[in-house]
């Protein structure tokens, strides 16, 4: 069997839950690209289509009219509601969350990203080996996001196990976790919006500059507060949308700079590389491989119709691997162009719903990829990764390495 019938069999067969499809996502991506680019798959509880190519994929995303989030992204049918729905909705929680990401603030917070990936290196680097996804790359960013949202230092081990036990339960059937997680966290915020609305009321305004602050703070277009039910899910989505796809990220970045050593050496001798490394990295190992729209209207594409009211993936990882759009896609490079990089990969998604945190997932990872490089040089894998792949995420989650 030959190359171009091998990729048909891989798309005559592909079923996006398969352990097989999960294991190797490229191998897949490529048979859809080639010979199923509109791909419909009958063995759910509905039918569901996959789009694959970086010009289907990118024309889905910005187009928010015709590819609807009102059933959700994911894909079974549910009304999320809030940042995640369509517009008007989708436009006010946006508006309320955008200004913690300016740069003003990002740039407030560069200090922080380095203390703690310092603090994290301190507590490990002299045993010369360890796992550098559980012992950093799954630490660090629910510690920023914790920041970010305001949480006590003492209480930041807590959020870091309930986030865990919530994305635990999310990607598996046990729903009593994810509910006992989510709780948690709730019941933790709640206290903080009620102190400061409290001081709010008091006329205190000096309060921290953190995302509770901007919440207790904003007004809803109706011209009252936002109530506790429309802003718990958006803290979460910071909380736990950030977090466990900056540990992927940093896990499969790093793992993949490992394995070709002459990568590792001239990102360490040229250290200005990281932000290209970053970008490569969400490009090669999208962290969220894609996420599913609504179409509103019957759509004809490649020859096939979709109903309207079908559920429809936009491949991200796929698109990022298209051979239309990149060249060589199937190696991991830093001589590519950083502009034309962010411009094109598709990482963060696109259009309307492009990850609103991006700018704190480029810095925070940058910061860190570059005080690890500096503090580390010498950093060896020292076994086998481990990957985490779920139906919709990837990325390395155990990274055994070693040191001078």
């Amino acid at each position: 069997m030959n190359r171009d019938e091998e990729l048909k069999r891989l798309a005559d067969t592909y079923d996006p839950f398969s352990a097989e499809v999960r294991v190797d996502p490229a191998r897949y991506h490529a048979a859809l690209r080639a010979h199923s680019p509109l791909h419909r798959y009958s063995n759910f509880e509905h039918p569901l289509y996959t789009l694959s190519r970086h010009a289907d994929v990118s024309a889905m995303l910005e187009n928010h009219e015709l590819w609807s989030s009102k059933y959700g992204q994911m894909p079974s049918y549910a009304e999320e509601g809030g940042i995640r729905s369509d517009p008007p909705e989708h436009t006010i929680y946006r508006r309320l969350v955008s200004p913690m990401f300016g740069p003003k603030r990002m740039m407030a917070m560069q200090s922080r990203f380095h203390a703690v990936s310092n603090q994290l290196i301190d507590a490990f680097i002299g045993r010369g080996q360890g796992d550098l996804s559980a012992e950093f790359a799954q630490i660090y960013p629910i510690t920023v996001a914790a920041d970010l949202l305001g949480v006590d230092a003492e209480r930041h081990e807590d959020f870091r196990r309930w986030s865990n036990a919530f994305i635990k339960g999310a990607n598996s059937s046990d729903t009593a976790l994810e509910q006992s997680a989510r709780d948690n966290i709730y019941n933790y915020l709640g206290g903080l919006l009620q102190q400061r609305r409290e001081a709010l009321q008091s006329g205190n305004t000096d309060l921290p500059q953190d995302a509770i602050t901007v919440f207790a703070q904003g007004v809803h277009p109706e011209g009252r507060p936002f109530t506790d039910e429309e802003i718990f899910p958006v803290a979460l989505l910071l909380l736990v949308g950030g977090t466990d796809t900056t540990t992927l990220l940093l896990g499969s970045c790093i793992y993949r700079l490992l394995q070709r050593r002459e990568l590792w050496e001239q990102l360490c001798a040229q250290p200005e590389l990281t932000e290209v490394a970053i970008e490569e990295s969400l490009r090669f190992d999208a962290p969220v491989m894609g996420t599913y729209r609504t179409n509103t209207t019957p759509v004809t594409l490649h020859g096939v119709t979709i109903p309207a009211g079908s559920k429809c993936e936009n491949l991200f990882a796929s698109a990022n691997r298209d051979d239309e759009v990149w060249d060589d896609p199937d190696t991991f490079r830093l001589d590519r162009d950083l502009n034309l990089l962010r411009q094109q990969h598709l990482g963060f998604g696109r259009g309307i719903h492009r990850c609103v945190g991006a700018p704190l997932a480029r810095l925070d990872a940058t910061i860190a990829l570059r005080t690890i490089i500096e503090r580390l040089p010498r950093l060896r894998l020292n076994g086998t990764p481990k990957w985490f792949q779920p139906f919709t995420l990837q990325g390395v989650v155990s990274l055994p390495v070693r040191w001078d």
